[in-house]
This record gives C-alpha cells, structure tokens and sequence, in this order.
C-alpha cells in the first residue's frame, strides 16, 4: 500500500493546500553562486557547507574537505639539502 510521507501530509489539511503548500517550497531560486559551490564541492568530491561543519566532518572522517593548494609543497630552505657535484 502506497501511503503519502507525514511531513508531506502535514503540508495541508487537503490535497490542494498540501499542493498549493508543496510548490511554494520551490517558488524561489536558488542563488548562482550557490548552485557553483556545490557543484565545485561534488565535482571535488567534497563537504558543501561553513567552515563549522567542515571541520566536524574533517575530524570524524580523517579526511579533507577542502581544496588543497596547487603544486608541490614548497621546500623551507633551513630544511632543505643541496648537493654540487
């Protein structure tokens, strides 16, 4: 049996207010630069979200989600070693 879900139910008292109710959810756009940052984010394989919920989601998983910076990191020269030969 096929059942309608409780919050969509909860939408109205009836079919046309829960309609009426259902499509005004999805009057508005989303903003441009919105719809950009997730798709950068998914394109990444990366956490959409503030810095907040980034930082959670770093410290449960273990894993990055931010982009990192391009190119090899730099060498500190205190730290490096060179050879002439």
């Amino acid at each position: 049996m096929i059942e309608h879900h409780p919050i969509y139910t909860n939408l109205g008292s009836n079919k046309n207010d829960r309609l009426e109710a259902y499509r005004e959810l999805f009057r508005d756009h989303i903003d441009e630069n919105i719809i950009h940052e997730i798709r950068a984010s998914l394109n990444h394989e990366l956490v959409f979200g503030r810095s907040y919920f980034k930082d959670k989601i770093e410290e449960i998983t273990q894993r990055q989600t931010r982009l990192g910076q391009a190119g090899r990191p730099k060498v500190e020269d205190e730290a490096a070693e060179y050879y002439v030969s």
